[in-house]
């Protein structure tokens, strides 16, 4: 069938405004799931990631939608849905190379999100997704590249914005047959076109996101929509709205969420809230260990780090590059005798999570990123690394 451009971009710029949390639920009639479940973990606590083994493993249920929220991490599950195995990466930083070995392995990304420091991927077996392909960049450069994806068969699958960029998921389906989207600049204009554009012509929601500020929706035609669709965005009593649905057939078919804990933009740091100055100490559950100094030079804010300087003679330097609400992100630079400082192109990065409870740094003496997750003392640094025996195999 020949696919239809319904409604093309209104503006490529989100605003800049306050950012907003938001929890984006939407539900439809005629899913084929059952059992459904959700839980959600509340705003600044980490996955519950218990929660989803148990249904997995003792349930049978499968993860059918994610989403850091204004209540959290909210995670729908349920039977019936057509996916075989399950799996999902909780990390730090976007997992690029895992995503790549899970798509060698059949996998196909299912729900992604990006909230509280940490990046949410889950990939599924069974799914009806064939080829798939991303992209993470500012809106206004995505759009192009959405237009030319359509004209190649795929669709929008999933979206999300981490603060700073969208991520948008494009797959190959049967599942929907048009696809249009369109970007609302508040709730009352997102909701009268919706109305008007999306129902008022026979077709469906296929997922609502947020920056924050602005609504982007993402619609068209469905294979199985009978455009029995409803949705709420930060309803006061999530439990109610979910029973009165599930009481009328209806099942969550996608969850959405804001941002307002991350940055709207990419932006140069300025002032010096949670900046520490000092000698600092990490390991991890391998016994892997980094040491850091943190100070400034010239109203800088610098670090040097001996865990990638052993191959150097000498402690590697980072500055400050931006900083969103959940980290600060460090590129690898050349400190001068003069005091000027370069970044080479494609640097390394050091991202230090704004509660200092995680340090990540790319490329270290063994050729692979280091994640470290434990703040520690330097006696305890100094008695690990005297101890060469508890280190792993390389």
């Amino acid at each position: 069938m020949k696919r239809l451009l319904f409604l093309t971009l209104l503006s490529v710029t989100m605003s800049l405004g306050k950012a907003q949390e938001k929890t984006i639920i939407i539900t439809e009639k005629g899913l084929p799931y059952t059992s459904q479940t959700w839980f959600y973990s509340g705003k600044g606590k980490a996955l519950q990631e218990d929660k989803i083994k148990k249904n997995w493993n003792q349930k049978e249920r499968r993860i059918t939608s994610a989403a850091y929220t204004k209540n959290g991490w909210f995670v729908t599950m349920a039977k019936d849905t057509g996916i075989g195995k399950q799996t999902y990466s909780y990390s730090i930083t976007w997992p690029e190379e895992w995503i790549k070995n899970k798509w060698n392995d059949g996998y196909r990304i299912t729900s992604v999100s990006k909230g509280n420091g940490k990046w949410l991927v889950v990939m599924s077996k069974g799914h009806d997704y064939r080829m798939q392909c991303y992209r993470r960049d500012e809106l206004s450069e995505i759009k192009n590249w959405i237009k030319h994806n359509w004209d190649r068969g795929y669709f929008i699958t999933n979206a999300t914005y981490d603060g700073v960029l969208w991520t948008v998921v494009m797959s190959q389906t049967r599942e929907f047959v048009s696809q249009g989207y369109f970007i609302a600049d508040d709730y009352d204009s997102m909701v009268s076109e919706i109305r008007e554009d999306v129902w008022g012509n026979d077709l469906c929601i296929h997922l609502i996101e947020s920056d924050g500020d602005d609504y982007l929706v993402v619609y068209g035609g469905h294979s199985n929509c009978d455009n029995s669709q409803n949705y709420s965005v930060n309803n006061s009593d999530i439990s109610k709205y979910i029973n009165k649905r599930w009481d009328n057939s209806y099942h969550i078919l996608y969850l959405g969420g804001g941002s307002s804990n991350q940055d709207t933009k990419s932006h140069p740091c300025s002032g010096s809230t949670g900046m520490r100055t000092g000698n600092f100490y990490y390991r991890n559950d391998r016994y892997q260990t980094g040491d850091f100094k943190f100070y400034y030079q010239d109203g800088k804010y610098m670090a040097e780090s001996g865990l990638t300087g052993m191959a150097h003679k000498h402690a590697v330097r980072y500055i400050l590059h931006k900083e969103t609400n959940d980290a600060y992100i460090f590129h690898q630079c050349i400190l001068y005798d003069n005091g000027r400082i370069e970044t080479p192109l494609h640097t390394p990065q050091m991202v230090v999570s704004k509660d200092w409870s995680q340090i990540f740094m790319e490329k270290t003496i063994h050729g692979n990123a280091v994640i470290l997750t434990e703040e520690i003392t330097q006696s305890e640094y100094d008695k690990i690394n005297q101890s060469k025996d508890i280190y792993p195999q390389q």
